[in-house]
């Protein structure tokens, strides 16, 4: 039987033993920082017009390649690593829905370091549905380019390009911000219509119930005295029926119309706040025309800085009109929800330092804020 050697383990191997666990994972977690830092990482939301962002599907390429699939949850939220020199497209992909692309150039200068990496870029997505008629051509292309700035020394999106698209994209939703109106119109009244068919076939079901329980009533009663008495109950009962009759199909009638109503009523307000709204675009229209917006606006706005505030699902639209000296400029600024932003003064492209120095307020100027 071989005999078992004792061991002595000293603090001083002890000590050792532990050193290199340290060291061990001191080098694991350096080699991981600095592999995270040769990604660029992007992130963001994804919101589904009418709809949930489950069941999302991000399409990636990496030169021209398909690299890998990111399934998207419920909460809509992403975040992808993306090595550096390369050229990915993005492609965010939902069934029923319109397909958008953000093309992402991870690519440096040679001289640009990436030995601390960079901060993480964000975006948001909005997806809307494809609608039969409407012209979605320009979203084959990207919606937006993500490259370096070297102005910046961070990565940014590529305005220029950006404001060579726009237009063709704000129709496109304008299109699409119509077929869904009408869509959700269409709706409405088909469920109208089913509301009156429902409460018809209750009315007509409960007096055939009523009829039916009037019979089966009749015929457990003790003979009449007289035939006159039965047919007194008869017509009793056939009355009583057709007025209950009469009240369904009068409440029916009463519901139905006042629901037309409310309907007319609101379609008469949108009426007249489109025609109001049409009508002071044409009377600015025509003051800038004859060079006399400034002093047109001054008349219809009061001294100082008013703000109207207006927001959908793709974009946020701010519009500031500062009145000074009986001489009023427009500026308006708009966020869309992918991340662009654009500044206009007196439908002038202008930067974004000009438009917040001129909407400044000046000491105790008064400034409105309406809400749309």
């Amino acid at each position: 039987m071989k005999k078992l050697i004792p061991i002595l383990i000293t603090s001083k191997h002890l000590y050792g033993f532990i050193g290199c666990i340290v060291l061990t994972l001191c080098l694991i977690l350096s080699n991981t920082s600095f592999a995270q830092k040769q990604k660029l990482l992007v992130s963001g939301k994804i919101a589904i017009d009418d709809g949930k962002p489950a069941g999302t599907v991000i399409k990636i390429e990496k030169d021209g390649t398909h690299w890998k699939n990111v399934s998207v949850g419920e909460n809509g939220r992403f975040t992808i690593g993306l090595e550096y020199q390369f050229d990915y497209i993005l492609s965010f992909e939902k069934k029923k829905y319109v397909t958008k692309k953000i093309s992402i150039s991870t690519k440096l200068p040679p001289d640009v370091k990436i030995d601390e990496g960079y901060d993480p870029f964000q975006f948001n997505i909005n997806l809307f549905k494809q609608y039969e008629g409407v012209n979605t051509v320009v979203f084959n292309q990207p919606v937006g380019i993500i490259k370096y700035s070297s102005k910046k020394d961070d990565f940014d999106f590529d305005t220029d390009y950006t404001k060579s698209i726009q237009s063709e994209i704000s129709k496109a939703e304008s299109e699409v911000e119509v077929k869904k109106n009408e869509e959700k119109e269409q709706q409405k009244q088909e469920q109208l219509a089913n509301n009156l068919n429902k409460a018809n076939n209750t009315a007509n079901n409960d007096a055939n119930k009523a009829k039916a329980k009037q019979d089966e009533d009749s015929k457990n009663k003790v003979k009449p005295k007289a035939e006159n008495d039965n047919k007194n109950i008869q017509n009793a009962g056939k009355s009583t029926n057709e007025e209950y009759q009469a009240m369904l199909k009068a409440k029916a009638e009463n519901d139905a119309r006042k629901r037309n109503e409310a309907q007319a009523k609101s379609e008469e307000d949108k009426r007249r706040l489109a025609e109001a709204k049409a009508k002071q675009e044409e009377e600015m229209r025509k003051a800038k025309a004859a060079g006399k917006l400034k002093s047109y606006l001054a008349s219809i706005y009061p001294n100082g800085i008013t703000i109207e505030k207006s927001k959908d699902d793709r974009k946020e639209s701010n519009r500031y009109i500062v009145n000074r000296d009986s001489l009023a400029n427009e500026y308006i600024e708009v966020i869309h929800s992918w991340g662009g932003k654009y500044y206009f003064k007196n439908g002038e492209t202008i930067s974004n330092i000009i438009f917040k120095k001129e909407t400044k307020p000046i000491g105790v100027e008064p400034v409105y804020i309406k809400n749309e």
